[in-house]
């Protein structure tokens, strides 16, 4: 049985026309007009995409204000005008330093005029006025007269403080006279402390041989500040 002739389709006003159509006259490349439109608007926008990014990469970057302010060239100047200043103006902390250098070594001058140097023991002083001698031997001298309460030997010559045990006002003359022959013509200062707590005496027991203007000078020094130090003791044994 042969089939029978096509029924033939009404249009019915609401069917969609493909995006892809058979050759027709409407589209004789066989690409339909609403295709065409979609292609356009594509190519269309990525040329607008390529022409937007190629005018970004080409623009230059403005500046940060940070980078503009660097770009400013520095202020400078001239080495010799530099120098020039820096020798008119000299540093606060130099100047300081050089006014206490000098202050230093004005004090210094003062207390070597006044305080002498310090003496090492020279080489051939006699026996007799070595510390030990000396103690034993002043000892044994003025037995029943005097006591040895204090010696420094740390320099040349020896510092001797002494009190009186007897109670004749006079000091030196008795002591001196009881001395041995090697230490009656010693070189040295003294200094007499009378005080209600007795008489005291510092002394100096210099080798003659020995002693010269810078020696006295500091022996006689030594011998005032033992002095001095024995008033503050006395005065505040008396206070107690």
């Amino acid at each position: 049985m042969r089939p029978g002739p096509p029924v033939p389709r009404l249009p019915t006003g609401h069917e969609t026309p493909p995006l892809w159509s058979r050759p027709g006259p409407s589209s004789p490349d066989g690409v339909s007009l609403r295709t065409g439109h979609l292609l356009s608007f594509i190519v269309v926008f990525f040329a607008g995409v390529g022409v937007g990014v190629l005018s970004a990469r080409g623009a230059p970057t403005p500046a940060s204000p940070a980078s503009q302010a660097s770009s400013v060239p520095p202020l400078s100047v001239p080495a010799s005008k530099g120098a020039a200043l820096r020798r008119a103006r000299p540093s606060v902390e130099t100047a300081e330093l050089d006014a206490c250098r000098r202050s230093a070594a004005f004090l210094e001058g003062q207390l070597k005029t006044y305080e002498g140097v310090p003496q090492a023991w020279p080489e051939g002083v006699a026996p007799n006025f070595a510390s030990g001698a000396l103690r034993d031997q002043l000892s044994a001298a003025w037995a029943g007269k005097a006591e040895v309460r204090e010696m420094d030997c740390e320099e040349y010559p020896c510092i001797v403080e002494l009190r009186l045990t007897t109670g004749e006002p006079s000091c030196c003359s008795q002591l001196d006279d009881a001395l041995p022959r090697e230490l009656m013509y010693r070189e040295g200062h003294a200094n007499v402390q009378i005080t209600d707590d007795g008489t005291y005496a510092v002394e100096a027991f210099g080798d003659p041989g020995r002693w010269n203007d810078d020696i006295a000078l500091r022996a006689s020094w030594r011998v005032e500040e033992a002095a001095a130090l024995l008033r503050e003791r006395l005065a505040e044994t008396s206070a107690k």
